[in-house]
C-alpha cells in the first residue's frame, strides 16, 4: 500500500489532539459557571438561617458590667445559663482542619463554616479537568506524530540512501544503525526522538519538509504534556496552601474563643432578696 503524502495527513493528524482539547473545554464551561456563582454566594445565603440559640451565642454581650434582672427571675438566682458563657468552641481542631483540606481542598474551611473554602474546591475541580483535557490532548498529539513518522520515515530507506543534503546523512554509520535498531526494539520513545531530531537518521525521510512538520507535531505534543506537569503542580500548591490556611483560620478561632471574663451581676428574688452573682470563666 502507499504511503499517504504530506498533504491531507498532516492537516488532519494535527488537528486531533487540539481537536479533543477544545471538546473538553466546551463541555467544561457551564458547569465551570456554576461553580463560581456558588463560590460567589455570601456567607448568609450559603450558611442558610440559623437557629436562635447558636445566634445568642455568638451575640457579643457584656463582659463586665451590672445585669439587673427581672423581678420574676430564677428561683435560684445563681443557676448558670448558655448564654453568660460566651461563645462555645466549635468546628474541627487546627490538625484536623488542616488535614481535611490537605486532603480536598476548601474542606476545612466549609467545616469552620467560611465560604473561601469554595474557591479552594473550585480550583482543585479546575486542575483535575485541566490535567484530564490536556494529558487526553498530548496522548493523542502523540499517536499522530507517531503515525505520521511510520508513513514517511522508512527503515530501508534509511540504510540504502547515504546523502540527502548538506550535513544530513550517516557518519558512524554502524554504530548508529545499530543504536536505532536498539531504540526500535527497547526504547521506542527514544526512537522516535531520533528519527526526527538527529540529522544522522535524516536520510530515512521520504522529503526534509515532511521531516520538518513531524518536529512540529512532535512539540505541540511536547507542549501539552508540560502543561499538564504544570497543573499537576498547581495541584499539589492547592493543597498545601489550603491546609495552611484552614489550620491557621481553625486556630485563631480557638484563640478567639479561650476568653477569660469575669462578671457580676445583682438580682432580685421572688421572695425580695438580693443576690449577687460573681463569675470568671475560660472557655476553650
Amino acid at each position: 500500500m502507499k504511503p499517504p503524502t504530506a498533504s491531507g495527513v498532516l492537516i488532519e493528524k494535527k488537528g486531533r489532539g487540539m481537536g479533543r482539547l477544545k471538546s473538553f473545554l466546551k463541555g467544561f464551561g457551564p458547569g465551570l459557571a456554576g461553580l463560581l456563582v456558588l463560590a460567589a454566594l455570601p456567607a448568609s445565603a450559603a450558611a442558610g438561617p440559623e437557629d436562635g440559640l447558636a445566634a445568642e451565642r455568638r451575640a457579643p454581650g457584656p463582659r463586665f458590667g451590672l445585669a439587673a434582672a427581672a423581678a420574676d427571675g430564677p428561683a435560684d438566682p445563681l443557676a448558670a445559663r448558655d448564654d453568660d458563657l460566651g461563645p462555645s468552641g466549635n468546628g474541627p481542631s487546627p490538625a484536623l482542619a488542616g488535614l481535611l483540606s490537605g486532603v480536598v481542598p476548601g474542606a476545612g474551611q466549609l467545616a469552620l463554616g467560611q465560604n473561601r473554602g469554595w474557591a479552594y474546591l473550585g480550583v482543585e475541580f479546575v486542575s483535575w479537568f485541566s490535567f484530564a483535557a490536556l494529558r487526553s490532548a498530548g496522548n493523542q498529539s502523540e499517536t499522530d506524530y507517531r503515525e505520521f513518522a511510520d508513513a514517511h520515515w522508512d527503515w530501508d530507506r534509511y540504510l540504502t540512501v547515504t546523502d540527502c543534503g548538506e550535513g544530513l546523512g550517516p557518519r558512524d554509520f554502524e554504530a548508529e544503525r545499530t543504536q536505532l535498531d536498539q531504540y526500535r526494539r527497547d526504547a521506542r520513545q527514544d526512537y522516535y526522538d531520533a528519527i526526527g531530531r538527529d540529522d544522522v537518521y535524516a536520510c530515512g525521510w521520504d522529503g526534509q519538509p515532511n521531516r520538518s512538520d513531524y518536529l512540529s507535531m512532535q512539540d505541540d505534543a511536547n507542549r501539552l504534556f508540560r502543561a499538564s506537569r504544570w497543573v499537576v503542580g498547581a495541584l499539589v500548591l492547592n493543597h498545601l496552601v489550603s491546609a495552611v490556611d484552614a489550620a491557621k483560620s481553625a486556630s485563631a478561632r480557638r484563640r478567639a474563643d479561650a476568653v477569660q471574663s469575669f462578671r457580676w451581676e445583682v438580682r432580685p428574688t421572688r421572695k425580695g432578696d438580693v443576690a449577687l452573682r460573681a463569675e470568671l470563666s475560660r472557655r476553650f
